[in-house]
């Protein structure tokens, strides 16, 4: 095989997570998290080469006859896909683009909506793990054969709906999905395309329609559609807090707050219920006044 010179080593790690994929993939999704990131490097290391590109199809299209079609598939929508879309987006500039973290988490949302509507032995399977990872939980926080649960206890409620609330969640996973990979690509766009702090990540006008449509899924569809108006509520709400979150940082760095502080801060953000709402809250109001200077350029109109 030819050295590549630079992205020969980020060939190799996109090689070794895509391994991953294909024969472990119960923990792709953590390695699955730096995959955009080296592919977007393996892209800007060669760009006027396509001797590494024509290899990685090779690899994949091999693991895909030999091992596993869908582990392939997976490892398309949540690592090279958004990546793509994330180059695409910003081949006219550095400047954000709301197409970036909107479009890129698709794939890998509808792949994995697709596979639990097409493969109902692969959701049985992943409600099967959840309930025994609740099991396993439960037996460890209460240092007792679960058994002995006393039947008012919230213990005992949470265990014995444990199969209603592990459907809840398998249904939930397309927009987990979705959020993960947002997050992945706004994390990337502003290593790797240098955003200026007082550039806001845009988000268009029609999300709100998003939000409105879920909201009104919730209120008058049957209960099976319920679980896709939690899904739009839960990206909806994902990317306000995002957009809210820029402009947290925006402001850390006007006021010029200690680093350490600011660590504090953001771990808090992250951690606590109220201010994953309050921050989201903030970029929802953003949206119609900007509490940002953006040198002119109407963030949200990109």
């Amino acid at each position: 095989m030819k050295f590549f010179k630079n992205e020969y080593p980020l060939f190799l790690t996109l090689a070794a997570i895509y391994t991953v994929y294909l024969f472990s993939l119960n923990i792709a999704s953590v390695a699955g998290i730096f995959a955009p990131y080296l592919f977007l490097c393996f892209a800007a290391a060669n760009r006027n080469g396509r001797t590494p590109y024509i290899v990685m199809s090779a690899v994949l299209a091999a693991g895909a006859l030999t091992v596993s079609l869908p582990s392939t598939a997976i490892f398309l929508g949540t690592a090279i896909l958004p990546a793509l879309i994330l180059i695409l987006s910003h081949s006219g500039g550095r400047q954000y683009s709301w197409k970036a973290v909107l479009l890129s988490p698709l794939p890998a949302a509808v792949l994995i909506a697709a596979i639990l509507l097409l493969a109902p032995e692969i959701r049985a399977e992943i409600e099967a793990l959840i309930i025994k990872f609740a099991e396993q939980t439960m037996a460890g926080l209460t240092g007792a054969n679960t058994g002995d649960l006393k039947p008012d206890s919230a213990f005992a409620l949470y265990y014995n709906q444990k199969e209603e609330i592990a459907s809840y969640l398998v249904s939930l996973i397309p927009a987990f999905m979705y959020i993960s990979v947002a997050f992945v690509t706004y994390v990337t766009e502003k290593t790797f395309y240098n955003i200026p702090p007082n550039d806001i990540l845009p988000l268009p006008d029609f999300l709100l329609a998003v939000v409105i449509l879920s909201g009104l899924c919730l209120i008058i569809t049957p209960l099976k559609l319920h679980m896709a108006g939690w899904n739009g509520v839960i990206i909806a709400g994902a990317l306000y807090f995002l957009r809210g979150f820029d402009i947290v940082r925006y402001y850390m760095n006007r006021w010029q707050i200690a680093l350490f502080l600011r660590m504090i801060i953001y771990v808090l953000i992250f951690m606590q219920q109220f201010l994953n709402l309050a921050v989201a809250a903030l970029g929802f109001i953003s949206i119609y006044k900007n509490p940002v200077r953006t040198n002119g350029c109407e963030q949200s109109k990109k």
